[in-house]
């Protein structure tokens, strides 16, 4: 322990940026607390108090925000105290500037993800700044709200200098804590100016999302056990799934991945590219190919995951270079309504 803080000491004194930084983050942190309506007393440290008045509110804000991945924890009666951490950098970072950085998604977008969810858990007007002067939330919830997710956001337009989104949310209600719970889905109107999130109104109990549309999936050539895309593919879900270290052996080192670990097991039961693959692979050549992967839980549960990878040949050797957004569609995918299926 004593020379990881010498070490510390030693990175900070090589690096005056990365305190140059922490402080440049406070500084916006802190303005954009104040600037939605929330105090934060007189503190001058990253470690920001949000002083909300009222202890059980503090619990429940702390709730809300250790939901949405934001460190905050509850301390004394009536302080939920929001960590900056703002010293790191990359995808780790929670703070919306850098999640915008990280994802490459609009700030202004995260802000809306954020805010939605917290305009369903807070039910408290207290809380202050979130919601516009005509939406004010009620003292005392209705229900017992939890598992809050952003199922979308729409922009809707622009008025002025701001921008007009509809994030739709789904949460878990019960109308007392012991009551059977129901899968709800509310509309909140959120208006972003100078990169600081609103509600316009009180939220919408609307419709789910329905069951949606089906596509044909292009990977129609089936690779077999011996083919060595099919042995670089089980090494791949194997290490990323199963264990800490060893991923380099099977991702290319741009590729961004790093080992998850926790599972029991992880096996390729089907396999299948979206072009034949040549014994003579030129070197870069890159195939799609998607693996159904059954994976076991530390509870000896089996769970079904399909990945779509992009495979490379670096050097005569196939290494995976991504984990793809999402699957390869066929040119002539037309969409198939389920919704009276």
């Amino acid at each position: 322990m004593k020379q990881g803080n010498y070490d510390a000491i030693d990175v900070l004194e090589q690096e005056p940026e990365i305190i140059e930084r922490l402080w440049e983050n406070t500084r916006f942190f802190k303005a954009g607390l104040q600037a939605l309506g929330f105090s934060t007393g007189s503190s001058e440290s990253p470690i920001t108090p949000v002083i909300v008045g009222e202890g059980a509110l503090a619990m429940k804000l702390s709730d809300a925000l250790f939901a949405k991945g934001v460190f905050a924890f509850n301390v004394l009666t009536s302080v939920a105290y929001a960590g900056a951490a703002f010293a790191k950098t990359g995808p780790v970072e929670r703070d919306t500037r850098g999640m915008a950085a990280a994802s490459r998604i609009d700030e202004r977008w995260i802000g809306a993800l954020v805010l939605a969810p917290a305009v369903l858990l807070a039910g408290c007007s207290s809380a202050g700044g979130t919601a516009s002067n005509d939406a004010q939330l009620p003292t005392t919830p209705a229900a017992v709200v939890t598992a809050p997710q952003v199922a979308s956001v729409i922009h809707t337009g622009t008025v002025g200098d701001a921008d007009v989104y509809a994030a739709t949310v789904s949460v878990t209600e019960r109308p007392y804590a012991s009551a059977q719970s129901t899968r709800s889905f509310y509309r909140v109107p959120v208006s972003m100016w100078n990169y600081q999130p609103r509600a316009l109104t009180l939220p919408a109990r609307i419709n789910g999302p329905g069951s949606g549309a089906d596509f044909r999936v292009a990977y129609p050539h089936a690779l077999s056990a011996d083919s060595p895309v099919h042995g670089l593919v089980r090494g791949f879900v194997s290490t990323y799934l199963t264990s800490t270290t060893g991923l380099d052996r099977y991702a290319l080192a741009d590729a961004g991945l790093s080992p998850l670990g926790g599972y029991q097991s992880a096996t390729v039961s089907t396999l299948s590219a979206d072009r034949p693959v040549p014994q003579n692979t030129p070197p870069d050549a890159q195939v799609h190919v998607l693996a159904t992967v059954l994976a076991q839980t530390a509870q000896f549960a089996t769970v079904t995951l399909v990945y779509p990878l992009t495979v490379e040949n670096s050097g005569g050797t196939w290494m995976v270079a991504a984990i793809d957004l999402a699957p390869q569609l066929g040119d002539d995918s037309q969409a198939v309504d389920t919704s009276h299926n």
